[in-house]
């Protein structure tokens, strides 16, 4: 298990890197195999923040948790990374035991809905256009996220709004 630590207004000291080591060590019994981490501590205003991405088997888990106390979010983080680890795994293994069913019963699941499904498909225009006019866009369709090709590197790129009021990009690598 390899795990990176950075942070964002904020030293990380060996005694955190110590603790959360600590703490998401307990992580590693849910994957057999190559597993990274990404442990991103914050502290905004009074709010000590702990992002937490998971990168295994192809699967990348993240969440965030913050408190006013730096080891209280990693414990919160950690436990929730915990839970979405366990029920990521139990829908893989029902999806899983489902289909060998329907295999072993040679009978198809014409009735079983997925739990998830595409209820509505959009097409448009990407003209290329700078990531502040796809933010000037986005706000003014009242969206979470906006979708646009980056007049810069002439690649499809994602704009989205993060909780903290921020915008998030998304950019493709190849």
């Amino acid at each position: 298990m390899q795990i990176s630590f950075s942070g964002r207004h904020i030293d990380v000291t060996e005694a955190l890197k110590q603790y959360a080591t600590s703490k998401l060590g307990k992580l590693s019994k849910f994957y057999k195999g190559p597993m990274s981490i990404e442990v991103v501590m914050e502290v905004e205003h009074e709010r000590q923040i702990v992002e937490i991405t998971v990168h295994a088997k192809g699967t990348i888990l993240r969440v965030e948790e913050s408190s006013n106390d730096m080891y209280a979010s990693i414990d919160s983080a950690v436990d929730k990374m915990e839970s979405r680890i366990k029920k990521y795994k139990d829908k893989a293994r029902d999806k899983h035991r489902s289909t060998e069913r329907a295999i072993s019963s040679q009978i198809p699941l014409k009735n079983e809905e997925p739990e998830y499904k595409v209820v509505k498909e959009k097409e448009f225009m990407v003209k290329p256009i700078t990531v502040d006019e796809a933010m000037m866009q986005m706000e003014m369709l009242g969206h979470s996220f906006f979708v646009f090709r980056n007049s810069r590197t002439d690649k499809i790129n994602v704009l989205y709004k993060r909780k903290d009021g921020n915008y998030g990009l998304i950019k493709p690598i190849e």
